[in-house]
């Protein structure tokens, strides 16, 4: 069985030597685990905050450029079937 600490066993591969060597260390160290919990947090803060202000809605005409054929059947489409909007399908 192949002994991952035995320099005979491990893979040349430069990348992986990279991440067992040199990055594990970096990331053992305490300032390093404070930096990434704070940086969670202000992501969580941020995400949070565009939930917030998130609004609900698409409109589809902005999708599409003006002089397209699916421009003019949103348009007639709202101004023909848009006052009962929900559809109901029944199987």
């Amino acid at each position: 069985m192949a002994d991952p600490n035995n320099p005979k066993d491990r893979s040349e591969d430069g990348i992986m030597l990279f991440f067992l060597d040199q990055f594990s260390t970096f990331l053992i160290k305490t300032w390093v685990k404070v930096l990434v919990i704070v940086l969670f947090i202000a992501y969580l803060g941020v995400s949070c905050y565009g939930i917030t202000t998130m609004e609900e809605g698409l409109q589809l005409k902005r999708i599409y450029r003006d002089d397209s054929y699916v421009y003019e059947f949103i348009e007639k489409e709202d101004e023909y079937f848009r006052e009962y909007p929900y559809r109901v399908q029944v199987n």
